[in-house]
């Protein structure tokens, strides 16, 4: 039975630490393992169902967890992309099953350190691999195939910098409570206050700014509980602890200090190559405070319920400021988790989120100041560790509090789980009672139910789901040349998971390029026929995919379908004011529509001429890391000399009609139509201007309409 007990643990923290390495993005074919695992710790939990508590969680504290869990999963439910609140609902659970695991089943001190002792084994290795990132290779990734995107300072086994700070935030809190309050030997004690300061250095080095102000306030709150606690407990020895406290927060400060301006600097001249050669580029300005507008006038469209999970992403997209350039490409998150969890969840989800967190910090302090005034005569010693935990539990609340308002370490399971444990202890911070009104039995045993069922849950989903993600990855890394073997992968994610829009988006694009191999029409359209089925299936998923409505757009085009073309570029650049993608694609459409309708109605082909010119020139004005030169870019230097083509024609025609007024001697007809073609030419001569000089026809028939207006001008002057 002990092994039982303890196999959920296990399998936890592998579970976890598997996450913690591989699964630091966003993508869920590295983070599916990890959920599984999680899943299975929380199924083999009901072997221990008859298993007595010795102290159950605080009443509210279940109870708030409770409510913002259920709430969080039924709007998820309701969200308009079944694939987003899919990834949210299977975070949510992860996070939750966290909770209950370390509040409910696993509540002796022993076993949460044994999660503590995963994440300092995690904090060592990120700082290995960030030093290694800040000395050898910026985009190292512990992933085969894979490298970092953002490069502004140390990422460790994350992507993003900011992430690796929110992860080490959660590391500092813990030891530097442990090392003061923790009950351990003297020698494990030298070895976590050597962990303290290492863990403050390896926030530096990432150069997060919002992870060093947030490091800031946590040593401040520690600072003001360590006092009061210090008061009491070392009531003679207090003058030494304020010292020893004071000399913690220096040796942490002032290395981080040194190290983070270091990197700060080297931070900001990577933003400058960033932005080299970019036309109008704007970096002065922090996008976050775009992303924040943004957020918080998707919550005014949204007040009570919110738009729903993961919807931020489309909402930024769609209205995007054209005053701020699109330089980070597409953001995805907020950037600040309250204005998020606003927006998305709206003042319900909100409310709910504020009375989670004031619950647990209440139980948390419930216990700080109950352990002050009966912690020696109960424990018989100054130092415990489950003070030491719920005090490092509410510096990580903490540090929390500020990093989220300023990055999304929420929304990434590698972080969100330590945060989840966090509020576990607060829950629950000893196994002894403490003077608090613990929560009913029924109410207890209906979450020790849940437990399996959630976890049951995950394995299920994971097993095919899982899969799905694997071959959609797969797919991705394979060469977009390799059609059939990109379709096959495709094909296979599908077969697990159908409910998967960007497995449609890729397979219709892959289709849609194999179908432009092929010169045979009727083969052709047989693949476009293919494509737009996939395009049209991801757009029922996900109605807001901008790709597969350029992707349909250039089926139906190929198609003989140009009105339905239209409309579907025009949806796809309304819905992304700023992406280039679909501007580009409707300005190669309108050129090549143009040049098939010449013949037939010149007046409209310089119609779609133009606005192909002027599409051409959104797309580079969105500035996606793409520089802009209006003298030398290829595109729209095609799109002006198709432009001064069919403008010259339509002078040479407008020319041949004002010869047949001077025929018929309507003196007033052939000036207004010679004074069109005029018009015409020099329009055609701005947009092309070489051409005037080297193009005979173009300057001969310019030369003839001013000679012959100049000669009419002439007879009337005559005349007169």
């Amino acid at each position: 039975m002990r092994l039982l007990r303890l196999l959920p643990l296990v399998l936890f923290l592998i579970g976890y630490a598997i996450m913690a390495v591989i699964g630091t993005r966003t993508k869920m074919v590295f983070q599916w393992p990890s959920y599984m695992l999680i899943g299975l710790a929380a199924v083999l939990t009901v072997f221990s169902m008859r298993r007595k508590l010795r102290a159950a969680p605080g009443t509210w504290c279940l109870v708030s967890m409770l409510l913002l869990t259920g709430y969080v999963v039924a709007r998820a439910l309701a969200s308009p992309v079944s694939y987003f609140a899919r990834v949210e609902i299977t975070m949510v659970l992860a996070a939750a099953l966290t909770y209950l695991i370390f509040s409910v089943y696993l509540v002796r001190s022993r076993y949460r350190l044994a999660f503590i002792g995963v994440l300092l084994a995690l904090c060592i290795g990120n700082l290995v691999v960030g030093l290694y990132q800040v000395l050898r290779d910026p985009s190292f990734m512990v992933v085969p195939g894979y490298e970092r995107l953002r490069l502004d300072g140390a990422g460790g086994f994350f992507d993003n910098h900011n992430h690796l700070g929110g992860f080490l935030l959660t590391v500092s809190a813990f030891v530097i409570a442990l090392a003061l309050f923790g009950k351990m030997g003297a020698k494990m004690r030298v070895v976590v206050l050597f962990l303290t300061p290492l863990s403050m250095i390896g926030i530096a080095i990432t150069a997060s700014r919002g992870a060093m102000l947030s490091l800031g306030f946590l040593l401040l709150v520690f600072a003001a509980l360590g006092l009061f606690l210090a008061r009491r407990l070392y009531e003679y020895e207090f003058k030494k602890i304020v010292i020893v406290v004071g000399v913690l927060i220096g040796i942490g400060l002032v290395p981080v200090s040194l190290i983070g301006w270091k990197a700060l600097g080297k931070r900001s001249s990577v933003k400058t190559e960033v932005g080299e050669g970019v036309e109008g580029l704007t970096m002065g300005k922090d996008v976050r405070f775009t992303n924040w507008s943004l957020a918080r006038d998707q919550w005014l469209d949204y007040p009570v319920f919110g738009q729903g999970s993961r919807m931020y992403d489309i909402y930024s997209v769609q209205h995007w400021p054209g005053s701020m350039n699109w330089v980070h490409g597409d953001p995805e998150f907020a950037h600040n988790d309250y204005l998020q969890m606003l927006g998305e969840y709206g003042a319900i989800g909100f409310g709910l989120m504020l009375f989670f967190i004031a619950t647990h910090v209440a139980s948390g302090l419930h216990y700080v100041i109950w352990f002050r005034s009966n912690g020696i005569a109960e424990h018989r010693s100054r130092t415990h560790n489950s003070l030491a935990l719920c005090l490092g539990a509410l510096l990580v609340l903490a540090g929390y509090a500020i990093h989220s308002l300023l990055d999304f370490n929420l929304h990434l399971p590698a972080n969100l789980i330590p945060v989840s444990f966090a509020f576990a202890i607060l829950a629950n911070p000893s196994a002894r009672s403490h003077g608090r009104r613990n929560a009913p039995g029924w109410l207890v045993y209906s979450t020790r139910i849940a437990l399996p069922i959630c976890g049951l849950y995950l394995l299920v989903a994971g097993s095919s789901y899982s899969r799905a993600e694997w071959h959609l990855e797969t797919a991705r890394q394979i060469e977009l040349s390799e059609y059939p073997e990109r379709i096959a992968r495709l094909d296979k994610s599908l077969k697990y998971d159908e409910n998967n829009h960007e497995s449609h988006q890729l397979r219709g694009l892959a289709l849609m390029s194999f179908g432009f191999d092929f010169d045979i029409e009727a083969i052709r359209a047989g693949f476009m026929e293919r494509a737009s089925r996939s395009f049209e299936r991801a757009l029922e998923i996900n109605p807001y995919d901008i790709f597969s409505l350029v992707g349909l757009a250039r089926c139906k085009s190929e198609l003989g379908e140009p009105e339905r073309a239209e409309q579907l570029f025009v949806q796809a650049t309304t819905l992304g004011p700023w992406r280039r993608a679909p501007h580009l694609r409707f300005g190669y459409y309108s050129l090549d529509r143009g040049m098939q309708v010449i013949s037939d109605n010149l007046v409209a082909s310089i119609d779609l001429f133009e606005r192909g010119k002027e599409e051409i020139i959104k797309s580079r004005q969105s500035n996606e890391r793409v520089p802009f030169n209006t003298h030398e870019d290829p595109d729209l230097l095609t799109a002006k000399r198709y432009l001064s083509i069919a403008y010259e024609e339509h002078g040479h025609r407008l020319a041949a009609a004002a010869a047949g007024f001077q025929t018929q001697g309507d003196s007033a007809s052939e000036t207004a139509f010679l004074e069109s073609a005029r018009e015409n030419f020099l329009r055609a001569a701005s947009e092309a201007p070489g051409r005037a000089g080297v193009d005979s026809k173009l300057k001969s028939g310019l030369d003839a309409a001013q000679r012959r207006l100049a000669e009419i001008q002439a007879e009337k002057s005559e005349a007169n």
